[in-house]
């Protein structure tokens, strides 16, 4: 694997986004671009053009990889006209267009609550859904690695995850947040001998979130647009 990183990240995006002076539903959408020019390690092949997996060697080196992203998300509900509290939609969608990355495709969406209860406006309530669709190269890898270690199985060629989690806000930029998740065939990807019995797997954690200029009441800089 390289750790070196020499190369250029050039993103792109075009979009349009307005907020509660201007809209009393805000609503925010993109569409962009990125190419990355550093090196990285070919996910099958190593520089004998074999399955690295199985053959072992030096991986192959490869440089360059570009993706197209959209990413949407518009207030759709509010208990109250004129206020800030309410419901959020959100998605977004990345292709990769050219190059080896692990994931082919990645899509998510979700629902998030802004002060789902009024007599706690500052806390907040969401649920998530993410799926990623292997790079080929990446199933074709893990069904050599599972071969090797005499499994006739098939790797799957794409993960899911959902995420429900409540963050209370306990005081200004202070948050605690329990969170579950429940994934769908889990990658495994860093593991050194994938066990294709794991189907299934589920994770619950509490994370604590401290803001500095909330917390320590500093202003923050916004951008202004004229």
């Amino acid at each position: 694997m390289l750790f070196r990183s020499t190369g250029a990240f050039i993103p792109v995006e075009a979009g349009y986004h307005t907020d509660f002076t201007t809209d009393k539903y805000p609503r925010s959408y993109a569409l962009g671009f990125t190419y990355d020019t550093s090196p990285y390690d070919d996910p099958l092949y190593n520089t004998q053009h074999q399955i690295y997996a199985t053959a072992g060697g030096t991986p192959l080196e490869k440089r360059g990889r570009s993706t197209i992203y959209l990413q949407a998300q518009q207030m759709i509900w509010k208990p109250d006209a004129n206020g800030t509290r309410g419901l959020i939609a959100f998605g977004a969608a990345n292709f990769l267009t050219s190059g080896d990355g692990t994931a082919k495709d990645g899509f998510v969406g979700g629902l998030f609550d802004w002060g789902p209860f009024s007599s706690r406006p500052s806390d907040y309530a969401g649920v998530v859904v993410q799926s990623f669709l292997w790079n080929h190269k990446v199933t074709r890898s893990m069904n050599a690695s599972l071969q090797s270690q005499g499994y006739n199985s098939k790797w799957p060629d794409s993960e899911t995850m959902l995420e429900a989690l409540y963050g209370f806000n306990l005081a200004p930029g202070v948050s605690l947040s329990p969170y579950f998740e429940y994934i769908w065939n889990p990658d495994q990807l860093a593991a050194a001998a994938p066990r294709p019995h794991i189907t299934h797997a589920i994770q619950a954690g509490l994370t604590f979130t401290f803001e500095l200029n909330p917390g320590l009441n500093i202003a923050d800089l916004h951008r202004i647009r004229k």
